[in-house]
């Protein structure tokens, strides 16, 4: 089984990247239109070198996410499963190369573009205001999946739904007693 070759001349106009979507042209081949799951190593569509690499560059990826040192497009994407979070190709290829994975000779022209991308502030009181209103997003989704799931599961208590949402990599980076307490102001859901 071949993978297909990455079409780099459609990646190339494009403005955004999903992660998924870099990581495969960094490994030089075509991103999939459906979410590629490395764990099943060694698939007939996907062998287990690639899925392994793919699983490397993710694992490095996501930490640079968490870290900030590669921010997706809007602050708002930080709440959106990793995989599916929007890039500027160009701060994709500067984080990969920071991290010397290798680069495909069609992408390096990105590189060397003149950015046309909004600038990132620096200040102090922007980067909290930025990240109190991705907080505020983002339990706002969480509080209306909750009361989504105690709408379907009206015998739920607020522990379960809490852990049934840790589960759900929207909010894998938060612990379900962490949700339970952000849930907790709910008016219908159950002790």
């Amino acid at each position: 089984m071949t993978i297909l070759k990455a079409n780099y001349t459609k990646w190339l106009r494009r403005d955004l990247w999903t992660l998924q979507q870099a990581l495969f042209l960094l490994l030089g081949a075509e991103p999939p239109t459906s979410f590629f799951n490395p764990d099943r190593y060694g698939s007939d569509e996907y062998p287990t070198k690639f899925a392994q690499h793919y699983q490397e560059y993710f694992e490095l990826a996501k930490d640079a996410v968490l870290l900030k040192t590669l921010k997706p497009f809007e602050s708002f994407q930080i709440a959106e499963p990793t995989h599916e979070m929007k890039f500027y190709p160009k701060h994709i290829l500067e984080w990969a190369r920071t991290k010397q994975l290798d680069i495909p000779a069609p992408l390096e022209p990105i590189l060397n573009r003149t950015s046309t991308y909004p600038s990132e502030s620096t200040s102090t009181e922007s980067k909290r205001a930025e990240g109190k209103e991705v907080t505020r997003q983002r339990n706002q989704r969480l509080q209306q999946d909750a009361e989504k799931l105690a709408q379907e599961q009206p015998g739920w208590t607020k522990a379960r739904i809490a852990n049934k949402l840790s589960k759900d990599p929207a909010y894998a980076d938060i612990t379900a007693g962490r949700i339970e307490r952000i849930i907790r102001i709910a008016k219908n859901l159950k002790s």
